[in-house]
């Protein structure tokens, strides 16, 4: 990664400290709404929660809006981070998939238990409580939203399969979650480009195919042991292992140009490369639940 994307100690020191602050920040409100059955899941929950604002903030930051929308934003892409990596490790842990359920309703059953896929539901309920509660200036996207929320999820469900996994049902889940990342800022701008638009959400699914390779290459070892599916050994039939990772790093750079050319000079540029720097040194651990 080192020809694409860069992180320096001070950067490092800087964005983690962010990620620890605001996870802890929105971990106290869940907390204060779900009550003591969050508490086991506390670091991390933290470290889902911080590290999906964060993300946030570097996605929409060239969408037009004010200070307090870009907050509630920030706390949305949180608990959509800790919900899908929950919803994760449930699937992976071998269990039943969780219950879904696409509304701000309550939940069918308490968020009760010690297990994260008793609060799956109540969270979910809670990141749609929190979508509907955005400005709704843009209600053709709104709806847009709940299909790209359901097409996300059925490829999580179908993710979970010892067989090859079909490039599509790769490509929705690691790219929809970025996309959702960023598609709820629109819903809640005054205006849209939609040239502009476009070029945003197409930026995010290269984001998020950026991140699925990553993951892959994090998890190579770890899925060849349990003779899970991953799609690197696909295109390892075609390329090395070292043409294959600077492929990947140029992405990343080109991924942090085109937010240059965006956005120009700004802090929040380093989120970016912090967050995959740490990914990749603690395999992934820092940022899922």
């Amino acid at each position: 990664m080192e020809a694409g994307i860069t992180a320096d100690h001070h950067e490092k020191k800087l964005v983690n400290a962010r990620v620890l602050w605001r996870g802890a920040e929105l971990f106290e409100d869940l907390r204060g709404k779900f009550g003591q059955d969050l508490i086991p899941f506390r670091h991390a929950s933290i470290l889902s929660l911080g590290v999906g604002a964060l993300m946030t903030e570097f996605a929409t930051a060239q969408v037009p809006l004010p200070s307090d929308c870009r907050r509630a934003l920030a706390r949305l892409g949180g608990l959509l981070i800790l919900h899908v990596s929950a919803f994760d490790k449930v699937l992976d842990a071998g269990g039943p998939p969780p219950a879904l359920c696409f509304s701000a309703a309550p939940p069918c059953q308490p968020a009760r238990g010690r297990s994260m896929e008793a609060l799956l539901p109540a969270l979910q309920a809670e990141y749609f409580h929190q979508l509907e509660g955005l400005p709704r200036k843009q209600p053709a996207l709104r709806s847009f939203a709940d299909t790209v929320l359901r097409r996300m999820y059925a490829a999580e469900l179908q993710s979970v399969s010892v067989t090859p996994v079909r490039r599509t049902t790769w490509w929705r889940k690691n790219v929809l979650p970025i996309v959702m990342l960023g598609l709820p800022a629109w819903i809640a701008a005054d205006s849209i480009d939609s040239s502009l638009c476009f070029r945003h959400w197409m930026w995010l699914a290269r984001v998020g195919e950026f991140f699925g390779w990553v993951d892959d290459c994090v998890d190579y070892a770890e899925d060849v042991r349990l003779g899970q599916a991953n799609r690197i050994d696909v295109r390892l039939r075609s390329i090395s292992g070292e043409q294959f990772v600077r492929k990947i790093a140029a992405h990343g750079k080109r991924l942090l140009l085109q937010w240059d050319l965006a956005n120009g000079a700004s802090p929040l540029r380093s989120t970016f490369g912090v967050i995959v720097w740490s990914w990749i040194e603690n395999k992934g651990a820092e940022a899922v639940v």
